[in-house]
């Protein structure tokens, strides 16, 4: 299921750019590139610059500035109701990499209107999988109680659950709490996969979840205050996939602006890092141009095992808080 991203790329492509002869026998990796090439000559033609370095960063402060932007846990930009349709567009594309119509989904994310929670929710209902409904109380606190995590572990067991997805601070309090149980005699919870979303999940976070769980842990990668889910690893490589029909990703440094393309010299197989700076292609009601989000990575060259076409991020920082 690792190409099901590229299938859902090639067909939103397809309605995008079909029927032209130039495009005949272009690879998927070469439509993708026509695609963005052009979408950015369009917003490159408004800005009045003469080439896209020039074209000034766009910061969080001016978006709040502009009043696009508030802040506390309200400051997530208004989207229309076609740029939630996308956004569900790409959840659902990303989720079918990690559970099928077979699969117990229990999500443990927020869930208000435009929240990851809500998408992940009804992009598990259109792939025809089970979603298993939860509270709000475990999302509200970050460690998340010992009782109500052994309560959330019953939940799984309970209805069969396969799927979690979850932050990675409720998953590590979760793997703790079956390690607890299992110690004291109970059975041990496998899964089939469990969605990381709303956080940095380190490597050795991972490969314990991966151990507790028998599961294939993936990850989830979004920005919630400009409402744009970008990244998802595939579960077969390492790095995630980015959503090249929706954003375009730079990589400055943070200091000079310059954008980072080339091999490491230091890591062969990878650039140095940078700050993700996104460019939005298809945007109705709140278009982003080059706009630094405070999320770093480096890109990840050369094919990933799992085949696809899509550009690669290494592991995602989110800004400190």
């Amino acid at each position: 299921m690792a190409l099901d991203l590229d299938i859902w790329t090639a067909e939103f492509l397809s309605e995008e750019l079909g029927g032209r002869p130039d495009l005949a026998v272009a690879t998927l990796r070469q439509a993708i590139d026509i695609y963005t090439r052009e979408k950015l000559q369009k917003i490159l033609d408004g800005t009045g610059c003469d080439r896209w370095a020039n074209v000034p960063f766009t910061t969080k402060e001016q978006l709040r500035a502009n009043g696009q932007l508030g802040n506390g846990d309200n400051s997530a930009l208004q989207l229309s109701e076609a740029d939630l349709q996308h956004e569900l567009d790409f959840y659902t594309g990303g989720l079918k990499l990690v559970v099928d119509e077979t699969d117990n989904v229990l999500i443990l994310l927020p869930s208000e209107d435009g929240r990851a929670g809500t998408f992940f929710a009804d992009a598990a209902t259109r792939i025809g999988a089970k979603t298993i409904a939860y509270g709000e109380a475990f999302t509200q606190t970050q460690s998340g109680g010992r009782e109500e995590a052994e309560q959330i572990l019953q939940l799984i067991r309970d209805e069969g659950v396969t799927c979690v997805i979850a932050s990675p601070t409720h998953m590590v309090a979760l793997a703790r709490a079956a390690a607890r149980q299992a110690e004291a005699g109970a059975d041990e919870i496998y899964l089939r996969s469990v969605l990381l979303s709303g956080g940095l999940a380190p490597n050795k976070t991972v490969m314990m979840l991966e151990e507790t769980f028998q599961a294939m842990i993936f990850e989830f990668s979004d920005v919630a205050d400009v409402g744009l889910g970008f990244a998802v690893s595939c579960g077969y490589g390492k790095g995630s996939h980015i959503r090249e029909t929706d954003i375009f990703i730079e990589l400055i440094n943070p200091v000079t602006g310059e954008v980072v393309r080339t091999e490491s010299p230091k890591t062969p197989g990878f650039s140095n890092y940078g700050e993700i700076v996104f460019t939005t292609l298809n945007r109705d009601s709140a278009p982003l141009v080059r706009y630094r989000t405070g999320y770093y990575s480096r890109w990840i060259f050369g094919e990933c095992p799992c085949g696809s076409w899509l550009k690669r991020l290494d592991k995602i920082y989110p800004p400190e808080e």
